[in-house]
């Protein structure tokens, strides 16, 4: 059983990665020294994608969800209610 969810890599991951790439590119690393980078930044963003993917699932088990939502969006966040 794998242990790990798959998560897409939208639009906007893919469009920020490129720059990233170009941006790494152009620093004035051996292959090692790039090497070290990529995987560090590459560490540090799995971790970050796994802890907001908890923190998602636990948000959406929690039985005071739809108590939350609704007192954001009455804060004017999300969608306006015009009724």
């Amino acid at each position: 059983m794998n242990d790990k969810v798959k998560i897409e890599k939208g639009e906007k991951y893919l469009t920020t990665a490129k720059s990233l790439s170009d941006i790494i590119k152009a620093l004035p690393l051996n292959n090692e020294e790039n090497q070290k980078l990529i995987t560090g930044i590459l560490t540090h963003m799995e971790a970050g994608r796994t802890e907001a993917y908890m923190q998602g699932v636990k948000d959406a088990l929690t039985t005071d969800l739809p108590e939350r939502i609704e007192k954001y969006l009455n804060e004017g966040n999300g969608v306006q209610n015009y009724s």
